[in-house]
C-alpha cells in the first residue's frame, strides 16, 4: 500500500483491496448458512441488513432511519443484482483519496496531489499496474460516476426522526432476543 506513497503514511489511509475489502459475517436468525455474496457491497449496506434482520423494514417506518445503503438479505437470496459501482473515500492526515469501483476496474483520485491510478481488478488484482494511461476511457467513465455519486450524496446529512421510545424499546428488545444485549 505504501509503495504509491513511499513517505511512509500508515496502512489505512489509502484505497486499494487489502484495506477496502473486508469480510463480513452475519450469524443468526434469518441467515442462511454458508451464502456467500461474491460482487460487491458497502459498509452503508451493514445497518440496512441488521436492521431488517430484527424484523424492521424501512417501508412501514417511514422517516424512522434515514440510510443509505440497502439491505444485503435480497443479495443472499438472490433477488437483486450485484451494485455496478460503488464509492469510498478517505480524508485524513492531509490525504483526501476517493474510490470509484466497478465489478472490474477501480479507479482512485488523490485530490490533494492531482494524481489518479486505474486498476483492471480482474487481470491485476493486487493493484501494481496503474493503467489510466492506456485506458483513459475506462477512467473517464468512472471520474464521471464517482462526480454523479458525489453531486447526489452531499456532504450534509439528511435530517433524520428520532426513534420514539416505544421503537427504542422494541430495537432494544430484540437486540436482547438475539443475545446481543444483556437484560
Amino acid at each position: 500500500e505504501a509503495a504509491l506513497y513511499p513517505d511512509g503514511y500508515e496502512h489505512g489511509l489509502f484505497l486499494f483491496e487489502n484495506v477496502v475489502r473486508v469480510p463480513a459475517l452475519f450469524v443468526g436468525q434469518g441467515v442462511p448458512a454458508g451464502r456467500c455474496i461474491s460482487g460487491q457491497v458497502e459498509s452503508v449496506d451493514l445497518l440496512p441488513t441488521v436492521y431488517e434482520l430484527l424484523g424492521f423494514s424501512g417501508e412501514a417506518d417511514p422517516g424512522f432511519l434515514t440510510m443509505d445503503g440497502h439491505s444485503l438479505i435480497p443479495r443472499w437470496q438472490e433477488t437483486m443484482p450485484h451494485k455496478p459501482f460503488t464509492y469510498s473515500e478517505t480524508r485524513h492526515r492531509g490525504v483526501n483519496l476517493v474510490m470509484g469501483r466497478s465489478q472490474q476496474h477501480k479507479l482512485i483520485q488523490d485530490r490533494v496531489n492531482d494524481r489518479a491510478w486505474l486498476f483492471d481488478l480482474q487481470q491485476d488484482p493486487g493493484e501494481h499496474t496503474n493503467i489510466l494511461k492506456q485506458q483513459p476511457e475506462i477512467g473517464q467513465q468512472l471520474t464521471d460516476a464517482l462526480m454523479q455519486f458525489e453531486a447526489t450524496h452531499s456532504q450534509s446529512a439528511p435530517p433524520t426522526v428520532p426513534a420514539s421510545a416505544a421503537e427504542t424499546a422494541a430495537v432494544r428488545q430484540r437486540l436482547q432476543q438475539l443475545g446481543y444485549v444483556e437484560e
